[in-house]
């Protein structure tokens, strides 16, 4: 809400530029060298020949950009491999990641990818639609076809799950479920740990904020049923939405192996080590990574987005 389109953003800066606002310049080459000029009031004030990708660097995913400008990420990227670690000797958690929208929650909790094939685990993502028209269960229905594809669950009996789950085939007529909310949870539960009995499971569910009632209380009963099971749950929420599921996000909290991440903004510093980062320089002044800040209000996101939009125009104005 905050950031403007590029567009707009380019053409103001276009507005403001004969106002002495600092001014940066590239002229690219086929061999990817970029010629940047710093000046402000035609006073220069940087001028440097760069070799580097921007266009590869302005492309980067909000957490890589924390980890250039040095914030505290690769901390809680730690944390979720120790809460991982100790899943995986059956002390099962779950994680609320928590930022505002472009901060890097999914790119975090995404980088446990690598980590659980090392561990010979699996990860499986339940992805939350914002339309007010959805299935219930919608999350878990994903992480179970997820699961699924890899064959390590047998596919008898689940009889209610398959309720919720296409992928675990149609059930069988005369074998149906008595249609017990309960007994559908239970069947969930048992099947997630039948599947961390094989191998760990790191289970994502982004935007939570927009989950159904009932897959919230699918997470809360999954919870409960973490003690002694290989699974760690990573749940991602909007902190600008968080009010909306406060209630909910109380009743999984009290859960023993609870514990929450939340991801900021990045400073101005934060910034103007990244854009030192981009630009292979040890120190570029204050007035870019200033005015940049005051356009994204610190959003990794925006900042690479804007950024990005600004070399593809064919140069960065200010």
């Amino acid at each position: 809400d905050g950031l403007r389109g590029a567009s707009n953003l380019i053409g103001e800066i276009d507005e403001t530029e004969a106002g002495g606002v600092p001014q940066l310049l590239f002229s690219k080459s086929g061999s990817g060298d970029c010629t940047a000029n710093l000046s402000v009031n035609e006073r220069p004030v940087w001028s440097t020949k760069v070799v580097v990708d921007v266009k590869a660097h302005c492309g980067r995913e909000p957490a890589e950009i924390w980890s250039s400008a040095g914030q505290d990420v690769a901390d809680e990227l730690r944390k979720l491999v120790g809460w991982l670690d100790a899943a995986c000797r059956g002390d099962g958690r779950v994680v609320a990641v928590v930022g505002e929208a472009g901060v890097g929650k999914s790119t975090l909790v995404r980088q446990l990818e690598p980590e659980i094939r090392v561990r010979a685990g699996l990860l499986a993502v339940g992805q939350n639609s914002q339309s007010s028209v959805k299935a219930p269960f919608s999350p878990w229905a994903q992480v179970i076809a997820a699961i699924q594809r890899q064959g390590i669950v047998p596919d008898e009996g689940w009889h209610e799950l398959r309720r919720i789950a296409p992928a675990l085939g149609v059930t069988p007529t005369g074998r149906e479920g008595d249609g017990s909310p309960y007994a559908l949870l239970e069947q969930l539960a048992g099947y997630l740990r039948a599947a961390a009995n094989v191998r760990p499971l790191a289970i994502v569910l982004e935007d939570m904020q927009w989950a159904d009632h009932a897959s919230w209380d699918a997470l809360q009963f999954v919870v409960a049923q973490l003690s002694g099971a290989r699974i760690l749950v990573c749940a991602t929420i909007r902190a600008e939405a968080a009010r909306d599921v406060a209630e909910q996000r109380k009743r999984v909290a009290r859960s023993p192996g609870f514990a929450q991440v939340s991801l900021r903004r990045l400073s101005r510093d934060e910034l103007k080590r990244w854009l030192e980062t981009v630009f292979h320089q040890g120190d570029i002044g204050n007035e870019l990574p200033t005015f940049l800040h005051r356009y994204t209000e610190g959003n990794p996101l925006a900042v690479s987005q804007v950024l990005r939009a600004l070399v593809d125009d064919g140069g960065v104005w200010y």
